[in-house]
């Protein structure tokens, strides 16, 4: 059975995938409203990784939580997770976009 998050429009899926350290980013914020000015922000025990559009998040053994203002902090197991925004299509534009909090 797969280990999934959602918070909001973020899902945070359990995988084996191991980045490369090289790729280890700053911060906390996992995604940032552009209308309300809210985000979704990592506390706790982790390390976040990114790779052009692909991001990862490694939680610690301590553990970490994801807080936003709009939206009930959830905890997140220890382990590593693939962190995906989600995403809408627009058949006026005929693209896909990701969607914003």
């Amino acid at each position: 059975m797969e280990t999934l998050f959602r918070h909001g429009d973020l899902l945070l899926k359990k995988t084996d995938y191991q980045p490369d350290k090289k790729t280890r980013m700053g911060g906390n914020v996992l995604a940032e409203g552009e209308v309300t000015g809210h985000s979704h922000k990592l506390v706790g025990d982790f390390q976040f990784y990114g790779e052009n559009e692909i991001q990862w998040v490694q939680i610690g053994i301590d553990g970490a939580s994801i807080v936003h203002e709009e939206h009930k902090k959830i905890d997140i197991l220890p382990g590593m997770y693939e962190l995906i925004h989600e995403r809408e299509f627009s058949p006026f534009e005929d693209a896909t976009r990701r969607v914003i909090d």
